[in-house]
């Protein structure tokens, strides 16, 4: 029978790292995921049109952007929450625009 070392246990055994998101728990293979790897593990289809938010104990909500890496061994992190956007894209004459605006009137 063969006598593993350390390295070699510490090897076989494959760390997962739990995260609250929404009131459920997702588990992750790695420690350091980004925002949209968090977002498409709560199967969100379109990431651009929601906004995730990270809760860290004694601190308010801070939004997460979809490259930003985040680390889920960090002992302060509490949850995450995924909310609607903040701001919104679309074309007007063929030209980009951006509102905070949910709804847009027109005056006429």
């Amino acid at each position: 029978m063969k006598t593993l070392k350390n390295e070699e246990l510490a090897s076989t055994k494959t760390k997962k790292f739990k995260a609250k998101i929404d009131d459920q728990i997702f588990v992750f293979d790695h420690a350091h995921v980004t925002g949209s790897a968090i977002l498409k593990k709560v199967e969100i289809q379109n990431l651009e049109c929601v906004s995730l938010y990270q809760k860290l104990k004694g601190c308010d909500f801070e939004r997460i952007s979809l490259n930003e890496v985040v680390d889920l061994s960090f002992p302060g992190l509490e949850k995450f929450v995924v909310k609607g956007p903040e701001s919104w894209n679309y074309w007007v004459d063929e030209e980009p625009e951006t509102s905070t605006e949910s709804e847009l009137y027109t005056k006429f």
